[in-house]
């Protein structure tokens, strides 16, 4: 399990913390699924979960138009962008091959939410460190 992994790689580098792990390859309303993986990861990490609240979804079409195209999500979400309406290539006869999924767009926003998760967590993080060491010159 990560859990040991960490405490293991903790024994070797004590300064190492977790910010959190990230549930990634489950569907949107897999709420039961997030729950039971919540409830493990809070028992492996003794009551406190560090898993983040944004996940990355699902999407099969979407990872493949990323492995076909060599592209990102967001990239793939700017692609989809400029993708003509179905309809529009049907009717001006112009069928360029293959679509790239409307998933896309949701799991660019996937991406972006846990980015921004990440970062709230990381400037709380050097918030505590920038107290905790201030504190620590004051009583010095």
């Amino acid at each position: 399990m990560t859990s040991k992994r960490f405490t293991v790689a903790q024994q070797y580098n004590t300064g190492l913390s977790l910010l959190g792990a990230v549930l990634f390859g489950t569907g949107v309303r897999s709420t039961s699924i997030h729950d039971e993986v919540r409830g493990q990861i809070e028992e492996a990490f003794g009551g406190q979960s560090p898993l983040f609240a944004a996940f990355i979804r699902f999407s099969e079409k979407t990872a493949q138009d990323g492995r076909r195209l060599g592209r990102l999500a967001h990239e793939l979400e700017e692609d989809l962008a400029d993708q003509p309406s179905w309809w529009q290539e049907l009717r001006d006869g112009k069928r360029a091959g293959p679509r790239i999924s409307a998933t896309a767009a949701s799991v660019a926003g996937d991406y972006r939410n846990l980015a921004l998760e990440v970062l709230t967590v990381l400037r709380a993080a050097e918030e505590v460190e920038a107290t905790n060491a201030s504190n620590e010159e004051e009583v010095s």
